[in-house]
């Protein structure tokens, strides 16, 4: 028996319809907003959410260190699916987003596979975990378009 992939399953819902969720997850105006999660800045959004277009998300954290997540969508279907190949210096793992609506919420499925060692899974559990509670705080002070609650 094939030891199992180091994975990520990350569950979460906004009060969101899937569509406006999706919007959420690729345009660059929103991902600016929460992808860095908490005390993280992006600096840099390229996002084209359609099979065979590569992405890349730089963020800055703390005012000191920086990352860039990269890679290439496989599978897009807007309001339902988002799937990406992943890039980590010399290899790829796997990533599949998947939103089901749920009354008036959309539940959000993460998962995240196939790590080429505990480290990397480590450290994107860490990431996606900070990403996730940032996008829930963001997407609370919007209304069911993606536009900001004015109060």
């Amino acid at each position: 028996m094939m030891p199992v992939a180091p994975r990520i399953t990350l569950l979460t819902r906004l009060a969101l319809p899937p569509r406006t969720v999706f919007a959420l997850l690729t345009e660059p105006a929103h991902v600016r907003s929460w992808w860095g999660g908490t005390g993280g800045r992006v600096l840099h959004v390229q996002m084209v959410p359609r099979g065979g277009e590569d992405f890349w998300v730089a963020v800055l954290v703390d005012g000191k260190r920086g990352y860039d997540n990269h890679g290439c969508f496989t599978q897009v279907v807007p309001g339902e699916v988002l799937a990406a190949d992943w890039q980590h210096d010399g290899s790829v793992s796997h990533l599949v987003i998947q939103l089901l609506q749920l009354g008036e919420e959309t539940e959000i499925t993460l998962t995240h596979r196939d790590f080429p060692d505990l480290a990397s899974r480590d450290f994107q559990l860490e990431r996606w975990q900070a990403a996730l509670a940032a996008l829930r705080h963001y997407a609370a002070g919007l209304d069911a378009q993606g536009v900001p609650i004015r109060p």
